[in-house]
């Protein structure tokens, strides 16, 4: 990505079109979505905005395997901004989005009483506040973590098995964000879009898993 900038003005430049496509998010769903509040078309925006980084950052490993037919080293500065980004937009999506419904009431959002009537709606409601609860978490801890002090302090291999919770995090994300599709009944387009990207993600991690066990079988074979 630009390879021809020095490395801080390339990671830069990174923070900087990341914080215009957090902004972009918003206001298409705004755009899409008029009627809607600031920070409920914000809380859509911004949580589609940081699942499609979280699929970025596992799609980054399988690409630098593909370019440099090599393993990628534990850290790749690219990989960790849209890390850092996807939590802070995560993070302002949770936020704002626990004033979307029940009039901000938290307690409601993780121990309401469901209405005999829409029983389904009331406990896969609570479920998706529950997995994005967890997410969220993971999500603090992953950022916490995403500078050169914790990579130095906790040096490479822990580092990364840490970093590796990212699997977790994506596995809790899409649960919640497909039971919030579910219970908001939001358009099939975006049930659509959500699949095949979560597909191709999916198909293109396990190409690197192949191609990693690939090459070392190669090298094996050689000595």
């Amino acid at each position: 990505m630009l390879t021809w900038l020095p490395r801080d003005r390339t990671r830069w430049l990174t923070h900087l079109v990341c914080a215009l496509l957090a902004l972009s998010s918003w206001a298409v769903v705004a755009w899409l979505w008029p009627d809607l509040r600031w920070f409920h078309a914000a809380t859509i925006g911004l949580g589609y905005y940081a699942l499609a980084l979280a699929l970025a950052t596992l799609l980054i490993g399988p690409w630098h395997v593909w370019r440099r037919q090599r393993l990628p080293p534990v850290n790749l500065n690219l990989r960790r901004d849209l890390g850092i980004w996807a939590g802070l937009a995560g993070l302002a999506h949770v936020v704002l989005g626990t004033q979307v419904h029940l009039n901000g009431d938290l307690w409601q959002y993780f121990f309401v009483t469901p209405a005999p009537t829409a029983q389904l709606g009331a406990d896969l409601f609570r479920l998706s506040n529950y997995l994005g609860l967890g997410a969220t978490l993971l999500l603090a801890g992953l950022l916490v973590i995403s500078n050169d002090w914790s990579l130095k302090k906790l040096r490479g291999p822990r580092w990364k098995w840490l970093q590796r919770t990212n699997y977790a995090l994506f596995i809790l994300t899409l649960a919640h964000t497909v039971g919030y599709q579910l219970v908001t009944k939001r358009p099939i387009a975006w049930d659509g879009g959500v699949g095949l990207l979560v597909m191709f993600t999916i198909g293109v991690q396990l190409w690197g898993v192949w191609r990693v066990w690939r090459q070392r079988q190669q090298k094996n074979g050689q000595r």
